[in-house]
């Protein structure tokens, strides 16, 4: 878990920014009026579904207005409160190999780095 929320959380904040993106674009295209500066990102790392959630976490309580073709909207945040983004689910070799198998599929290669994290 330590390995993956690092790379999810990386520190030049490329993960963070492309899910700050989802509320650029909800603001610009959708008529939402989000302040980035009230949330911060935030991945988890959820053991029982094996995935790394990412969150953009409320820093205080808010409202969030939309005004688009259907009217006006408000969305309340507590502090605290998070928007789940995504989850990256994370599967172990013999996992991938019994989904493709009892999907009919047969595996001929497989690849993977040197500490096989990825394969």
């Amino acid at each position: 878990p330590a390995v993956l929320l690092s790379a999810y959380n990386d520190k030049n904040g490329v993960v963070a920014d492309f899910q700050f993106n989802v509320l650029r674009r909800l603001n610009r295209e959708f008529g939402y009026h989000f302040d980035l500066k009230q949330f911060r990102y935030r991945p988890v790392w959820n053991e029982q579904s094996s995935s790394v959630e990412q969150h953009l976490q409320s820093l205080c309580s808010q409202e969030v207005k939309c005004s688009d073709v259907t009217g006006d909207k408000t969305i309340d945040f507590e502090e605290g409160e998070t928007i789940n983004m995504i989850d990256s689910y994370k599967f172990s070799r013999e996992e991938v190999i019994a989904l493709f198998h009892n999907a009919g599929f047969t595996i001929e290669y497989t690849w993977h780095d040197e500490h096989q994290w990825i394969n």
